[in-house]
């Protein structure tokens, strides 16, 4: 069979999405998958910090972190540590993993590990339930204390459960669509679905430990709770995109919230970066714009692969929380397609002729029209230990894109 024509490769790579299943493969703890980590070493959202410090809300989430394992035995010493430059701090983009919000994983903390039919694999931490969470830069006792029960009583029950299960985590994503999420702001009914099966594998395999109906209420109290695994998924599919010579297909959107990074599928793993946006903020009550802080995790895998701010006509409730208007989600619905090379025929939104959700960004679509991919963002205060604050849309900033068109083009 003779290659596509070159105009055609980006829709053809693009497809990749629709044809990967990405499958629950185990529970275990981050230092297991990642032999990197140790109490000296920890992963971060984002590009590499480069020489910059990390961030209030992400120094915050890795005093908690140092505490957590042990290295530091009060707040001010693992200050310290992280003052003196004897941390190691590596993306976690880099290393196999995608971090929520500050996206601080250590070696002790309990993660899920996804596999895909082409042999890829990627971990993430469980959700830690509603409330205070490390990831957003909470390290109070309480927030601690919640982290060692996940590692220690949810943690075997999930492993049991699933243990050989063959949990389509892509099958859950797409019939999600249909029912109301978008697939990271708004995970409401994937959790729903993912509930069903981890009970009944629960069940089935008629574990019994004394933790094990702690363990189901917790987990049905957090309606986000499919979120970890969706923006896992999205992951998976985005990284799938062939990296192919001269293709110019986005395959990482992360922001570790100084600099927000892009890799493109013919680049390798080239970072072009620019300054972390704010973008626009529903807040909770008692705070104001000015305590925003801009834009922070790798969670934005889910834009990457056509979900969140990419596939918003398929949350009306979620665009409700944000204020937008019908007209304005149609209008953005379009400027998103206008910068992807395809139309997904398996994740689909219902209503308007069931269109499908956009996938494939293309990097010199993105150059010559000036119009960028919108992210679906949790947010967090400027101030460390407040933690998350409200949620919004942002919009990134073109000039990654503009550099990486460049490349490509063997104009930069």
């Amino acid at each position: 069979m003779s290659p596509a024509p070159a105009e055609h490769l980006p829709a053809a790579d693009a497809a990749v999405l629709d044809h990967l299943q990405v499958f629950l493969d185990s529970f275990t703890t981050a230092g297991q998958i990642c032999p990197r980590l140790d109490e000296r070493t920890y992963l971060h959202a984002g590009p590499p910090l480069g020489p910059d410090a990390p961030p209030a809300p992400m120094r915050s989430a890795l005093i908690g972190a140092l505490l957590l394992e042990g290295a530091a035995g009060t707040p001010e010493q693992a200050g310290r540590l992280i003052d003196d430059g004897r941390l190691t701090l590596l993306p976690c983009a880099d290393h196999g993993a995608l971090g929520a919000l500050t996206g601080i994983i250590s070696r002790s903390m309990p993660v899920a590990v996804l596999r895909d039919t082409h042999g890829g694999t990627v971990f993430g931490t469980l959700g830690e339930g509603a409330g205070p969470c490390l990831r957003a830069g909470h390290h109070d006792p309480r927030t601690l204390d919640r982290l060692r029960w996940v590692a220690a009583a949810v943690l075997p029950v999930l492993q049991q459960a699933c243990e050989g299960a063959e949990l389509n985590v892509t099958r859950i994503l797409r019939s999600a669509l249909t029912q109301g999420d978008e697939g990271h702001s708004r995970t409401t009914a994937g959790t729903a679905q993912l509930l069903v099966q981890l009970t009944g594998l629960i069940l089935k395999r008629e574990i019994r430990s004394p933790e094990t109906p702690r363990v189901l209420r917790w987990m049905s109290a957090d309606p986000q709770f499919f979120g970890a695994f969706a923006v896992l998924t999205a992951r998976l599919l985005a990284r799938a995109i062939p990296e192919r010579p001269g293709s110019p297909l986005l395959r990482t959107v992360v922001s570790n919230g100084h600099r927000v990074g892009i890799q493109v599928a013919g680049l390798g793993g080239r970072w072009f970066t620019a300054p972390a946006p704010v973008g626009s903020a529903v807040l909770f009550g008692g705070h104001s714009p000015a305590d925003v802080h801009p834009v922070i995790g790798d969670s934005f895998a889910a834009e990457v692969a056509g979900f969140g701010a990419m596939a918003l006509p398929a949350a009306p409730a979620a665009t409700d929380h944000l204020g937008l208007s019908a007209a304005r989600v149609r209008a953005d619905a379009r400027r998103m397609r206008s910068i992807a090379s395809a139309e997904s025929s398996r994740y689909r939104i219902p209503g308007n002729g069931s269109t499908g959700v956009p996938q494939g960004i293309d990097v010199h679509r993105v150059a010559r029209s000036g119009i960028t991919p919108l992210l679906a963002t949790g947010l967090l205060h400027r101030s460390p230990g407040v933690g998350r604050i409200g949620a919004g849309l942002a919009e990134l900033p073109v000039a990654p894109f503009l550099a990486a068109s460049r490349a490509l083009t063997g104009a930069g």
